[in-house]
């Protein structure tokens, strides 16, 4: 009947700013409580949250077609996450939260440190912030379906790391590495004899290009619709890694990614889709995707790299 979510990442807060799309994004992390309850057959309940006896909140609330849903903040992070009692009238359920975490470093292509990295997990409003010698580490009890890793250069002259589809059963270990580029939109399927990885690439090198040539508007949408904006790659830029372990690319296509009409005209960035052989999945396990990026500037080429993570399970 109920299902209760726990944020129990400490107090923090930062902001990142986008170039491209002018806005700045503050982002505050505040420990909270949510409860979801269904199958309720009443119109107005009390509720009561506690742990060791110590009252964490109560109210009266409203029940709509037979379901609510409540999140009140904590005041700092639990010490402990078991015995968390909710009563509802006359019922009472306990609570034993197991939190698993994503944890590890933080670092540029030269290995050195990216300090207080930022940690996103963007379908929720959990944010993390890492150290000064880029470790972090991020606990969660509930799916994400995305969570991005950002330095305070963004926008500026790097981009984040990605990582999908986060349903921790486990503690997980990553060490990730931010440049000019980054792996966007990763998704995966099953064939009968192949896994297929669909994903974007983008470049930060090329993004500030484009909007460096345009003479009068610096809307984002001048940007998206110039094909320069968009990574160009070939099978050979890129590589896949199934748990560290390097994996064949048995296949590679580009498409047009379908962004939406400006002016009555179709726009497209592109996407690329690979397929592996076929995995034998376990728990915890991870793809990673890394490529690179050659473009022309200024009579030089520039390499930018990105890396994107996907859990399979």
């Amino acid at each position: 009947m109920l299902n209760l979510t726990l944020n129990n990442n400490p107090r923090c807060n930062c902001k990142l700013e986008s170039k491209v799309k002018q806005q700045v994004w503050e982002f505050e992390n505040i420990p909270y409580i949510k409860i979801e309850g269904n199958n309720i057959k009443k119109d107005y309940t009390s509720i009561k949250v506690t742990q060791d006896n110590k009252e964490l909140f109560s109210d009266f609330i409203q029940i709509n077609n037979n379901s609510f849903m409540i999140k009140f903040e904590l005041k700092d992070a639990l010490n402990k996450t078991n015995n968390i009692k909710v009563f509802m009238d006359n019922y009472e359920e306990v609570f034993n939260i197991s939190l698993n975490k994503i944890f590890g470093t933080v670092k540029y292509l030269d290995n050195s440190s990216v300090k207080y990295p930022i940690i996103n997990c963007t379908n929720s409003d959990i944010v993390a912030v890492g150290d000064e010698n880029g470790n972090f580490e991020l606990l969660l009890n509930d799916k994400e379906n995305s969570i991005g890793i950002f330095d305070n250069r963004y926008s500026v002259d790097m981009l984040e790391v990605w990582i999908y589809n986060v349903d921790l059963k486990q503690d997980i270990r990553l060490d990730v590495k931010i440049d000019k580029c980054e792996v966007y939109g990763i998704r995966m399927w099953e064939q009968e004899h192949s896994d297929c990885i669909h994903f974007i690439p983008m470049s930060i090198t090329r993004i500030n290009d484009v909007y460096s040539r345009l003479e009068d508007s610096k809307e984002e949408v001048d940007i998206l619709s110039n094909k320069d904006s968009w990574p160009y790659l070939k099978k050979e830029d890129i590589d896949v890694y199934y748990n560290n372990n390097s994996v064949e690319i048995v296949s590679f296509s580009k498409l047009d990614d379908f962004l939406g009409k400006i002016n009555g005209k179709n726009i497209f960035r592109n996407g690329y889709v690979i397929s592996i052989p076929k995995l034998d999945k376990t728990e915890g396990d991870l793809i990673k995707i890394i490529f690179r990026d050659k473009y022309l500037i200024n009579n030089t080429i520039s390499i930018g790299v990105g890396e994107g993570y996907y859990l399979v399970k």
